[in-house]
């Protein structure tokens, strides 16, 4: 199971309780420092989210508890790889970690370990798992939350794992592990098999399997659904990660040519109205236009746009050659949001214009990142 360096980088999905530190600690040492980020130490995912495209560019290693919506958005073409494990011992690991450690559900898990069975299905019925499911990391929104709990189906489930099976270059399972530290760094001492049952060398550990019911194993059902059949369409665990050409088009305020040598137009700049934080000049226009030189076919986009008063995100709109352009908008920080959206095609030297459909109130607004990514649907 070979790791090829290529022309885009590793981006590994670490969904919690699935041996993603294993993950981590056979391919972190084997790239530089400075071409690495991981969640962890003071970077989250909004961190992540916020960070302006062109200085993920470098990166050759990208992971943590990113969600495959964050490498669509901010790296476009990558190795993808994730691990998956079986929703009921996921479940249990879940558990005697929270248990052990404080994580959200402790008071719940220790309940239902006492005899509450309802505790459990409070648990799992609530935000928190919602959002950390192994379906919710391979949402097409910045939010799985947003996703109605009844439109989570067993066709939702299925035809999610097709879809990360078809993108994603390596789909793991708790079983092959040792094989992919074995194929990666045969050199390695890093046991693997003190962390498989979590628990036993980290102190009390219980075996919650016999206490499952029926109803909680039917709603563990899509995530063992997806599970199931991401096992049974992924690709051979011995296709190596291919090296790519990574097709991005990434704005950078200080460079004429950004770092995939697209060339913007560096006079788009002179007549636009965004600025960068560092500069505090008060803006003279509603609107800015920037001509974007790239060519695909479907693609993504994605930006951080500045506003010192919230309420103008909601005046906020973005067109392409004239015709509006369908966004989302989050919102990162009280005064910083995240746009984006899909296109169909991209036309070549396409005109974007970034304006609001009423006068904004905020007294300075920059556009601190705009990337154009080709979308990487290829079956590996």
């Amino acid at each position: 199971m070979p790791v090829v360096e290529g022309e885009a980088p590793i981006f590994f999905t670490h969904i919690p309780k699935c041996a993603g530190t294993s993950i981590h600690g056979v391919l972190e040492p084997k790239f530089s420092a400075n071409k690495v980020f991981l969640t962890g130490k003071g970077r989250d995912r909004t961190s992540f989210l916020a960070t302006p495209t062109k200085y993920l560019a470098h990166l050759e290693y990208c992971g943590g508890h990113l969600s495959d919506f964050d490498c669509t958005y901010k790296i476009g073409v990558a190795h993808r790889m994730t691990t998956v494990r079986h929703p009921a011992d996921r479940l249990q690991s879940i558990m005697n970690h929270a248990i052990r450690g404080g994580w959200a559900g402790k008071n719940e898990f220790q309940a239902y370990k006492d005899g509450n069975t309802s505790a459990l299905n409070r648990y799992l019925t609530g935000q928190y798992y919602q959002g950390a499911s192994m379906l919710s990391y391979f949402s097409t929104h910045h939010r799985p939350d947003v996703i109605n709990p009844s439109d989570i189906t067993s066709e939702f489930a299925i035809s999610t794992a097709e879809r990360v099976a078809k993108t994603y270059n390596l789909v793991l399972s708790e079983n092959d592990i040792d094989h992919f530290v074995q194929g990666v760094r045969p050199d390695t001492r890093y046991d693997v098999e003190t962390r498989r049952m979590v628990g036993k060398d980290l102190g009390e550990y219980t075996d919650f399997s016999s206490l499952f019911d029926d109803k909680v194993m039917s709603m563990l059902d899509p995530d063992l659904q997806f599970y199931e059949q991401a096992l049974k369409s992924r690709t051979s665990l011995q296709t190596p990660l291919r090296g790519k050409t990574k097709r991005s088009w990434i704005l950078d305020w200080e460079e004429s040519n950004d770092c995939f040598n697209f060339t913007h137009r560096k006079e788009a700049l002179l007549k636009s109205s965004f600025q960068e934080r560092t500069i505090s000049r008060i803006m003279q226009k509603e609107y800015a236009t920037l001509h974007v030189p790239f060519r695909a076919g479907s693609s993504q986009f994605s930006g951080l746009i500045g506003l010192r008063d919230i309420d103008d995100s909601k005046k906020f709109y973005l067109q392409l050659n004239g015709e509006n352009v369908p966004c989302r908008i989050v919102t990162l920080s009280p005064r910083e949001f995240l746009f984006y959206g899909n296109l169909q095609s991209h036309p070549h030297d396409g005109e974007w214009l970034f304006g609001f459909s009423e006068k904004p109130e905020s007294p300075l607004v920059w556009l601190n990142d705009f990337a154009v990514h080709e979308m990487d649907r290829s079956t590996h």
